[in-house]
């Protein structure tokens, strides 16, 4: 698999938690000059969400595998012709590590989001009870890794501010607020 293939080629190191951190700044800072996400409700995520980073971050150092990511291995960015698989459309990432495209694809198996951003019909439960099957495989093969336990859920959160910064349609920003939330409830 693609991820393994990372894995491998990305030593564990010691990640610099102001790394992090000036990311989370940098993310706070777009969400409050978006003037889609005034409310409430968003301020008090941003406000949780720093408070988990902060005491996550500052107590326990961060090793991760860092070296080769995709930087967007989500669900739409995997082309499949019947025999191969494709992978397209690379982006440089603020950490470029292997846990990084596990996010991206769970940020699809677990959580759906590509669907969001699909207009035409489809069948939603089938699809609910395969992304439920291929998250529920990810998650189980990934976690012999320390890191990937340690830090999954904190870095899928980081993934959803991130998305959430640019958040302009209600639909996504309801969505996103729903997420955001049932993580920050779960670490």
């Amino acid at each position: 698999m693609f991820v393994d293939r990372e894995i491998r080629a990305s030593p564990i190191t010691e990640v610099d938690a102001n790394i992090i951190l000036d990311k989370l700044k940098s993310v706070e800072k777009k969400v409050k000059d978006n003037p889609h996400l005034h409310d409430d409700e968003i301020l008090q995520l941003m406000k949780e969400s720093y408070d988990k980073f902060y005491s996550m971050i500052t107590q326990n150092r961060i090793s991760l595998p860092v070296g080769v990511c995709h930087g967007d291995l989500t669900f739409s960015n995997i082309l499949f012709n019947g025999n191969n698989y494709y992978l397209i459309d690379f982006l440089d990432s603020f950490i470029e590590s292997p846990l990084m495209d596990i996010v991206k694809i769970r940020q699809d198996s677990a959580y759906r989001w590509s669907q969001l951003m699909y207009i035409h019909d489809f069948d939603h439960i089938r699809l609910k009870l395969i992304c439920k099957k291929i998250d529920q495989e990810i998650d189980t093969y990934y976690r012999k890794y320390g890191w990937y336990r340690d830090y999954y859920r904190i870095m899928q959160l980081m993934n959803f501010l991130r998305i959430l910064q640019y958040a302009k349609e209600k639909k996504v920003i309801d969505y996103l607020k729903e997420v955001i939330g049932g993580i920050l409830h779960e670490i």
